[in-house]
Parts: structure tokens; C-alpha cells; sequence
């Protein structure tokens, strides 16, 4: 039995990869560059680009819920850390808070995709639903 599994664990971490190498090569060539601490809504943003990716290389593929936080854990604590973005202990912290939102955002992402993606809007439902979840965080971090 051949089972296909989902594509998500190695895309984020390709992504936020990216994204940690882009970080500390503006650190180091460009240092009067000013970064964002890496928060809620970056985490948010490099989950939705990951789950949009999955979505069009990773169809028809049995996603394992219960291993997506802890992947995602395990994927913006280490590299966060690792790439000397953060100290240990923020590191953590931002660790445990990519997994609490990878979980939400992942469960948010695939129900709005089944709702979505019907007829011609197939192929555009993901950039959609994407782009929903992202304006949903934005409005969410400014009434924090």
C-alpha cells in the first residue's frame, strides 16, 4: 500500500528557512537594514505561504494533523535559535506560538479550501483562502 503524505513539514521548513537565511544575510551585508522581530504575524504570514506551496505541489495527500504543531514547534524555535534571530528563551516562546497557530491556521486553511475550491475557482481558491487568513490575522493583531 502506497500512502502519500502531506508535503507541509518540509515546505515550512523550506520556507522559513528562506526566510531565516534572507534575515541573516541583511544582518550581515547590510546592517543599517532594520528587521522586524520575528511575532505572530510573521509566523502567521511564512504558515500561510507554506500551506498555499502545499497546496498546489501536495494534492491529494493525507494531511497528520497531530504532527503539524509539533513540527512547527520544532521548525521556528530551532531555526529562530539557531540562526541567532532570537536568544534560547525567545526562541521557545516563538516555538510554542508557531505551534498553537499552525494547528488554527492549517484547520482554518483546508476548511476554507474545501468551501472554496469548486468549478473554475479551483486553481485560485488557495490564494484566496490564503489571503483571507492573512487580513483575518491583520485585523485580529490590531484589536490586540
Amino acid at each position: 500500500m502506497n500512502k502519500k503524505y502531506d508535503l507541509f513539514g518540509i515546505l515550512l521548513s523550506l520556507v522559513v528557512g528562506v526566510a531565516t537565511l534572507t534575515a541573516m544575510l541583511l544582518r550581515a551585508f547590510w546592517p543599517q537594514f532594520i528587521l522586524p522581530r520575528p511575532d505572530g504575524m510573521t509566523v502567521i504570514t511564512l504558515i500561510v505561504i507554506a500551506l498555499i506551496i502545499n497546496s498546489y505541489f501536495g494534492k491529494d495527500r493525507k494531511r497528520v494533523y497531530w504532527a503539524v504543531p509539533i513540527y512547527s514547534a520544532l521548525v521556528f524555535g530551532l531555526f529562530s535559535w539557531v540562526s541567532c534571530l532570537l536568544p534560547y528563551l525567545e526562541a521557545i516562546k516563538l516555538g510554542i506560538l508557531g505551534a498553537a497557530v499552525s494547528i488554527i491556521v492549517t484547520l482554518l486553511f483546508d476548511s476554507m479550501l474545501k468551501r472554496i475550491s469548486t468549478g473554475r475557482a479551483t486553481k485560485i481558491a488557495p490564494i484566496i483562502g490564503g489571503f483571507g487568513i492573512y487580513l483575518a490575522a491583520q485585523c485580529l493583531t490590531a484589536i490586540i
